[in-house]
């Protein structure tokens, strides 16, 4: 922050909430609006459930959970009643699925929400607001606060442009402002779209990274995609007005899959893609009654390029998309596009029609320019986008908007004291999400939590109702926790530092870790912001922290009063410790720790679990591994990742037919997941079957989540064993861009574009990848060796060969190579033959190679060796002309010359 003094300037305070992760495209635009915002006196608050790239101080970055779940729950808290607000649970966990883990929420958190945005505005006083995705929660009553303040306020979206955002008062869905204000919607239908904008606007779409090539291109009948949309956002809850309105006609997904299924002319198939978060939707289109297949393994814009028909249910941005890649739209509720002429539109009657009328791409040529306008129109006023994209502004742009509203007059001082009250008030608000960040995050802490977390391990001791405690440090993090804690009429019994020897503090007496036994507290507050591991060592010297109640930001999940009861029982602090020390990567202390609370509570599994995990991270032998779940399972345990992770322990261990045993069991318990899947295909393969027998399984895996580098490899494997070459290449290439320092689908992929004939600059380019990761094969270096000399590399070529020569130094085709090179580079013909000779005393010695030492000796005069050669080129390849050529060639050399003789 800048310490320039801006008083008399006219400085404001922009707030933005940004829910997504920090990506780099995204941090970068943000960081050029705060700079842009400066320059005119203004600052940009950002709030955020991510910590920023580096933990970057600039520009300010204030933590905001966008699952109510993460609020504190606080039942006094005072909350208005308002009819409005009543569905924002319900669609809060239709949503929460896809986010950070947090509890189902109810009244209190929803209490703790709202007074958080009311702190936002009283304490921060900002001058313009935004609200990422308005649909969600936090969203929706932050944008509604704004407006009860008459503080100016907008929302905010991911572009359908890539590297852009999408600026909106309400969002992209039927309430958008393009189709709801009327002078807008004026302004759109006026608007003459600029054929050179387009023209940037598709470049720029197509040009970027397409990760999944066409999968099913093997089926040529035409496909119906139905691209289904978050529900609580779009479906449900059905008590919202809104939703009603914008999806009168279907409350979900299955619903609408049948109808699609059922109005769709013989002959066609099709796609479903209910949303990642739409867990029903999910769940019903991997079910036996699924009118078509699912794909979520597909990339969006791959699955839209493969169809003929796109229906959309609900108001995702992605529809923009489809309009971008020309493809006819059929709509099944309300949306952006709903009335402009674009799509065929459903409003109930005869679905089967409209489809027909999609598939025949009636009136295709005038939809396709109505979609330019809109599209052009949004690009020209509503998207901002980072340099090089084809929006029309950016983010100077889009801070001189911004800035009209200020009206602060105030240094950077004020400005200061306004973050840290704001702070102050909404910190016990945040209990549970500032907890599972500090004990998630990297040390040192960034130093905007530390007033939170202050705040909120003094609320959770206050509201455990400890009459006083000890508190565990000297320092001034120490005393600004005893200060709190003093203020709430908690008494301090005493300080505890490493040898007692300060001056008391607020007349508390400061002792050393030893004199903990003669206090009567037996709450210890670890007022820490990274040394908790110290003071918890230090307790444990001490003899005592079995009899102590301990608080701290990552000891405990800090919330209610009986999360912190719960560490009374010693099995629930010693798991606490031991996924601490996980998380860390110290794994003899979390091997330690599970172990005590398996010796605390002896018939309880899950200690056991954590204690096998921690061991495969480590690297112990498989079968440690196997025996250490096996007991789990004796103890009861049927969690399905324990069955699931013991399944590929037995595996690993050589124990197959167990393996097996548990995956079935696995794919009972656990149907959304594709482990189980996976390893029943491993067990297959291992087995014996072959790739037609595997695929199935690795198919049902794949069409569930997640998709792992792992799966994705192996389908590719047993795909391009089936011969389905194009679907192989596109799950290997799915594999290399989720693991790109994985060498085995990097090489599977060279393989696989050698098959194809691609141009060897690409088969070359692949294997390259592969050599910059691990592990480096032979097989890898020896095949990039041949294609470099075919992508006319001969030095890289033979770099290789002496790379390959050197892991297998008496394998023939390393020296063949590097011979085939040297000739390649000119060299002459007896360093090319010596090369040759060479690996013809090695093993594996090929028809190839045989022939060319031949001809090299032909070359040179030596016909007795020449046709010793060719003669074990014919003997290798009976059937080869050429050799058979060389070999007459010879001998007629050879009776020339004993006739000559």
């Amino acid at each position: 922050m800048s310490a320039r003094d801006l008083t008399g300037a006219g400085s404001g305070l922009v707030v933005a909430a940004q829910i997504l992760e920090w990506k780099a495209q995204i941090w970068d635009f943000w960081c050029g609006v705060a700079h842009a915002l400066e320059t005119q006196g203004q600052q940009l608050v950002l709030l955020s459930p991510w910590t920023p790239p580096g933990r970057a101080a600039w520009p300010v970055v204030l933590p905001m959970p966008y699952a109510i779940g993460e609020f504190t729950p606080d039942a006094r808290a005072s909350m208005a009643h308002d009819p409005a607000w009543d569905h924002l649970l319900a669609t809060d966990d239709l949503y929460r699925t896809f986010l950070p883990p947090s509890r189902k929420a109810g009244q209190p958190e929803l209490a703790s929400l709202q007074a958080y945005v009311r702190a936002l505005f009283e304490a921060l006083a900002p001058d313009v607001v935004m609200g990422w995705a308005p649909p969600f929660p936090s969203s929706r009553l932050l944008l509604g606060e704004a407006s009860r303040r008459e503080i100016p306020s907008f929302g905010l979206e991911i572009g359908f442009l890539p590297n852009s955002l999408m600026v909106e008062s309400r969002d992209v869905g039927f309430g958008s402002d393009l189709i709801s204000h009327p002078a807008v919607s004026d302004l759109l239908a006026a608007h003459v779209p600029s054929a050179e904008r387009m023209q940037r606007i598709r470049e720029s779409y197509r040009a970027a990274p397409r990760d999944i090539a066409d999968r099913t291109a093997d089926d040529p009948a035409p496909v119906v995609v139905l691209l289904g949309s978050c529900p609580g956002f779009n479906l449900q809850p059905r008590e919202s007005r809104q939703i009603r309105l914008g999806s009168p006609w279907f409350g979900s997904f299955a619903d609408a899959a049948e109808a699609v299924r059922a109005a769709m002319p013989a002959g066609t198939r099709l796609v479903l893609r209910p949303h990642p978060a739409d867990v029903e939707g999910q769940r019903y289109s991997r079910g036996p009654d699924a009118p078509g297949a699912l794909v979520n393994a597909l990339s969006i814009r791959a699955l839209i390029e493969e169809a003929d028909v796109v229906v959309v249910l609900g108001g995702t941005r992605t529809q923009l998309e489809v309009a971008l890649l020309d493809v006819p739209i059929v709509l099944l509720s309300r949306s952006v596009l709903w009335g402009q002429g674009i799509a065929h539109e459903y409003a109930g009657g005869d679905l089967a029609r409209l489809l027909r009328a999609a598939l025949a791409r009636e009136g295709h040529e005038r939809r396709r320019v109505e979609a330019d306008r809109l599209l052009d129109f949004i690009a020209a006023h509503a998207l901002y986008g980072l340099p090089g994209s084809p929006a029309a502004r950016g983010p100077a742009d889009f801070a001189r908007f911004l800035a009209r509203f200020g009206l602060g007059f105030e240094s950077d001082a004020d400005r200061r004291q306004r973050l840290s009250n704001f702070g102050e008030r909404v910190a016990p608000l945040l209990a549970p999400y500032v907890c599972r960040e500090v004990s998630t995050a990297q040390r040192p802490m960034r130093p905007v939590y530390e007033p939170y977390v202050e705040a909120a391990l003094a609320d959770v001791v206050v509201r455990s109702g400890e009459p006083h405690v000890v508190v565990c440090g000297a320092d001034r993090v120490a005393q600004r926790i005893g200060a709190r804690l003093a203020s709430a009429g908690v008494a301090i019994e005493a300080y505890v530092d490493d040898d007692g020897s300060c001056a008391p503090i607020d007349g508390v007496p400061v002792l050393g870790y030893d004199a903990l036994g003669s206090l009567s507290s037996t709450t210890v507050v670890l007022a820490s912001h990274g040394g908790e591991d110290v003071m918890r060592q230090r307790l444990q010297t001490g003899g005592t922290s079995q009899a102590l109640r301990l608080i701290g930001p990552s000891t405990t999940v800090l919330g209610d009063a009986a999360s912190v009861a719960q560490l009374d029982a010693p099995e629930q602090l010693w798991m606490t410790r031991g996924h601490q020390y996980a998380g860390r990567g110290e794994w003899e202390a979390a091997d330690a720790a599970f172990d005590a609370a398996r010796q605390a509570r002896p018939e309880w599994p899950e200690p056991l679990y954590r204690q096998a995990l921690v061991m495969r991270s480590r690297g112990d032998a498989p079968e440690r591994v196997w025996a250490r779940l096996s007991e789990a399972i004796a103890l009861g345990g049927d969690a399905p990742g324990l069955l699931t992770d013991a399944g590929f322990a037995a595996f690993a261990a050589g124990e197959h037919d167990v393996a097996e045993t548990l995956a079935v069991r696995s794919c009972e318990a656990w149907s959304d997941a594709s482990y189980p899947w996976h390893l029943r295909a491993l067990c297959a393969r291992q087995r014996g079957l072959p790739a037609e027998a595997v695929l199935p399984l690795l198919q049902e895996a794949a069409t569930r989540t997640p998709v792992t580098p792992e799966l994705a490899f192996d389908l590719a494997s047993a795909l391009h064993e089936a011969g389905h070459l194009a679907r192989a290449e596109a799950n290997a290439r799915e594999a290399a861009a989720a693991r790109p320092l994985w060498s085995a689908p990097w090489y599977l992929l060279g393989v696989l574009l050698r098959a194809r004939q691609a141009p060897a600059d690409e088969i070359l380019e692949a294997f390259e990848h592969g050599l910059a990761g691990e592990p480096i094969t032979l097989e890898l270096v020896i095949d990039a060796g041949f294609a470099a000399l075919v992508a006319g590399q001969p030095d890289r070529a033979d770099a290789l060969a002496q790379q390959g020569a050197s892991l297998q130094p008496d394998w023939s085709v390393p020296w063949h190579l590097r011979a085939l090179a040297a000739r390649a580079k000119g060299e002459r013909t007896v360093v090319i033959a010596e090369l040759l000779h060479r690996g013809l005393r090695g093993t594996g010695v090929s028809a190839e190679l045989a022939f060319d030492a031949a001809c090299a000796a032909f070359d040179l005069g030596q016909l007795d060796e020449a046709l010793r050669h060719a003669t074990q080129a014919v003997a290798a390849r009976p059937d080869w002309t050429d050799a058979r050529q060389l070999q007459r060639a010879i001998r007629a050399r050879l009776t020339t010359h004993e006739t000559r003789s």
